[in-house]
């Protein structure tokens, strides 16, 4: 069986040295600490590269070879945390902007020569003020937005309050 603590020790120590913007780590202060380097350094490079794609779309449309490389990398290296992290059950989400245009960069990214970016793509919206990774037991995703949204206990309701089963649910709804 799989140690928590282990792995959500191997995961900290792993991302903590590395070089990264802690403004976006800052944007994780409500999960996990193991896993706060870990988001914040995935958010920074993504948004690095992406604006880096943003960039080079705008100018004649050819992704460098490095950056090609160190995307491809990165979505790896987030699909082995993601697996990693499974395996104690615990899920990450990766909001659906960045997921759909990481999948769509796999379909053109090469490892050597640079990628040239399909005249299609559009710009991508950088996220730099909200949270991009998230663990859905602490978080609501609203579709029609998109967007993840935090959870907080705002307090607990007597159960004896409560007249019906319908009362209840109703109000488990409301909050």
């Amino acid at each position: 069986m799989v140690s928590t603590e282990i792995v959500y020790q191997d995961i900290e120590s792993k991302y903590s040295d590395r070089d990264f913007d802690n403004r976006y780590a800052r944007l994780y202060e409500s999960e996990n600490p193991h896993l706060r380097s870990a988001f914040g350094y995935f958010h920074d490079r993504l948004n690095d590269l992406l604006k880096f794609m943003n960039q080079k779309k705008l100018r004649g449309g050819h992704y460098n070879a490095e950056q090609s490389r160190e995307l491809i990398d990165i979505t790896r290296e987030i699909g082995l945390l993601r697996t990693t992290l499974s395996r104690i059950g615990v899920v990450v989400s990766l909001a659906a902007e960045y997921e759909e245009t990481l999948e769509r960069c796999r379909v053109f990214l090469n490892n050597s020569g640079g990628s040239a970016i399909p005249e299609d793509f559009v710009e991508f919206a950088i996220e730099d003020y909200e949270p991009i990774f998230s663990i859905p037991a602490n978080t609501v995703r609203i579709s029609k937005t998109g967007k993840d949204y935090a959870l907080r206990a705002l307090g607990l309701v007597p159960m004896r309050k409560f007249t019906s089963t319908k009362m209840m649910n109703t109000a488990c709804m409301l909050l």
